[in-house]
């Protein structure tokens, strides 16, 4: 029975030596492909020596865990660099894990990229020839958006973002849609709150997917405290769910959330502390006063001005005068308006902030970002 399932693994594994490269004739391999199902796991191979060293990005939010870098030693030849991963082919597949070889090296270095799980590691840092093996990470570019450096008024390093503190030490309470709590920008900064008041969203048809529902507010939670694009990269933000998928929400809806908020700081003090409100809606008395009454109570509200490039006094609650209301301008300090949107203005607007192409988190992966324009993500700098 042994015999039987052997040559089935054998049909396999040759199968997959032809499909993955080509019609060449590879009979020395298939020798070896054979050997190593044979071989006894209890006895090294003649070949064997010390294991290569494993090595990973020092930062855990860029590691790409299942992806290696395999680095040959150096003078290996560029056929022992294929044999090593048909190799490693073979001795994954005996234990039952298909692997992607999807890159091979022969510039700068000799090796190749594989796709495997990590349970195959242990093989792979005792294949012949192996100098090393990485773990694949993210990397990113450096430059200063220009939004973080138009806001730094003090000299600071070429390509460093410098403020003169990170924000630690405020309390920020983001009431927005709800946020991607695992993307690497706010991974461990975001405390979601057990509020949430929204409408249904608009039509029967409306497909709701999580992600999709987190998009406005992960991407100002990133403009606000993200590790590499957040304009206080120190503070920590309370997520208060007032806008549904659609970005859409209710009066009724952000008064209770402040009414919450306030039960909560009246609970467990919080000094400073800032609301962020990045929406606004048609003018609402009830709503002024309940943000006149926030800042009575000792926090700071800031809100968005609103992208309908009209009169700010006109919106709430853009148009309390105790709010702080910020417009949007863009890279030549000019109002944010595109097509028929654009910043609103007018003397409630009480600042402007940089609101347009604002790099920041995307819903899209853990390390993706995108770029949004608009008055929330000016009020987010302001918040910040």
């Amino acid at each position: 029975m042994r015999g039987v399932v052997t040559a089935c693994c054998l049909s396999v594994l040759l199968c997959l030596v032809a499909v993955v490269e080509g019609d060449e004739d590879y009979t020395e391999d298939e020798e070896m492909i054979l050997s190593l199902i044979l071989q006894d796991d209890s006895q090294p191979e003649a070949d064997s020596g010390p294991s290569a060293q494993f090595y990973r990005c020092t930062k855990d939010a860029w590691r790409m865990p299942g992806q290696y870098i395999v680095v040959m030693r150096n003078g290996t030849h560029v056929n022992q660099v294929e044999r090593t991963a048909r190799r490693l082919r073979a001795k994954a597949a005996k234990r039952g894990y298909l692997i992607e070889i999807t890159h091979s090296y022969s510039g700068v270095f000799n090796g190749f990229l594989v796709k495997m799980s990590s349970d195959v590691l242990h093989m792979a840092v005792k294949l012949p020839h192996v100098e090393y093996i990485e773990e694949d990470s993210s990397i990113f570019a450096q430059s200063i958006p220009w939004n973080l450096e138009r806001i730094t008024q003090n000299k600071h390093e070429t390509g460093k973002y410098s403020p003169p503190n990170d924000g630690a030490q405020v309390g920020v309470f983001l009431m927005d849609t709800s946020v991607h709590l695992s993307h690497r920008e706010i991974e461990g900064k975001v405390m979601v709150t057990d509020f949430n008041s929204v409408p249904e969203e608009d039509g029967v048809r409306v497909h709701r997917q999580a992600s999709q529902c987190d998009s406005h507010g992960t991407h100002i939670a990133g403009v606000v405290s993200g590790r590499d694009s957040g304009v206080a990269q120190g503070t920590s933000l309370n997520s208060v769910r007032v806008l549904n998928c659609q970005g859409k929400g209710t009066v009724s809806g952000a008064l209770a959330g402040l009414e919450y908020i306030q039960s909560s700081l009246t609970a467990q003090p919080i000094s400073p502390v800032i609301l962020l409100l990045p929406f606004a809606g048609g003018f609402s008395r009830t709503l002024n006063t309940a943000c006149r009454k926030m800042v009575e109570f000792g926090a700071i509200v800031i809100a968005a001005a609103g992208n309908y490039k009209d009169d700010a006094c006109l919106y709430s609650p853009a148009s309390e005068p105790e709010v702080i209301t910020v417009g949007a301008v863009n890279f030549a300090d000019q109002p944010v308006t595109t097509g028929t949107t654009g910043t609103n203005v007018g003397r409630c607007v009480d600042v402007f902030a940089p609101g347009d192409d604002i790099i920041s988190a995307s819903i899209d992966c853990p390390t993706c970002f995108t770029t949004k324009s608009g008055t929330s993500q000016a009020v987010a700098h302001v918040a910040g």
